[in-house]
């Protein structure tokens, strides 16, 4: 079951821009939202957290989906 679920998660990475998998991958990484704002180019570490809240919305309806 854990494999498919880390199935799941690899196919869905791929329906998101680059932009939001390297947001998710500095996030996993442990850096702030700041640095992750600072690092991609928005203005502030709140983008950060609506971007991330939208790519979840993203996963929640692929697995859905599945």
């Amino acid at each position: 079951r854990l494999v498919g679920s880390e199935m799941c998660i690899r196919d869905s990475m791929e329906t998101v821009s680059e932009r939001d998998r390297e947001i998710l991958n500095l996030k996993m990484q442990g850096m702030t939202d700041q640095k992750i704002a600072e690092k991609v180019g928005f203005k502030n570490h709140s983008a950060v957290v609506k971007r991330r809240k939208q790519i979840a919305e993203h996963f929640q309806k692929y697995v859905e989906n599945e």
